[in-house]
């Protein structure tokens, strides 16, 4: 079982924690399934994410 429900949240935050996971795209891919559509989420150092339903998720 997954710890969230798909598209439950407005958005995700993550500064600074992606280089040290084990797996990046998957966190990446994890915050993509959390995100609700149209929301933004913040990675990495600022860099942002936006999920619509006009983008393209990444594979």
């Amino acid at each position: 079982m997954r710890p969230y429900p798909d598209a439950i949240f407005n958005g995700v935050h993550s500064f600074g924690v992606l280089h040290h996971t084990d797996h990046p795209e998957q966190a990446v891919s994890e915050m993509w399934r959390i995100m609700r559509p149209g929301v933004a989420g913040v990675r990495r150092a600022g860099a942002m994410i936006c999920r619509s339903s006009s983008t393209a998720r990444p594979s």
